[in-house]
């Protein structure tokens, strides 16, 4: 490891396995330490007219969030 690390940002990495003894390692020895937010898609209440890109191309439309 880095023994003299003092910063880590590493918010915009969502691929990240951070359970366990490595997340706990990082917050104990690095002095500033931003670890990404885990949002689960099942904990949240879509509305009904709410559209992905995935569903406008199986319903052959283009894709824009902002009609």
């Amino acid at each position: 490891g880095c023994p003299l690390l003092e910063t880590l940002d590493i918010r915009r990495c969502y691929n990240l396995d951070l359970s366990g003894s490595l997340r706990k390692r990082c917050l104990e020895q690095i002095k500033d330490v931003q670890l990404p937010i885990q949002y689960h898609s099942e904990e949240y209440e879509y509305g009904d007219d709410y559209a992905t890109y995935h569903d406008s191309l199986i319903d052959g439309e283009s894709y824009y969030p902002y009609d």
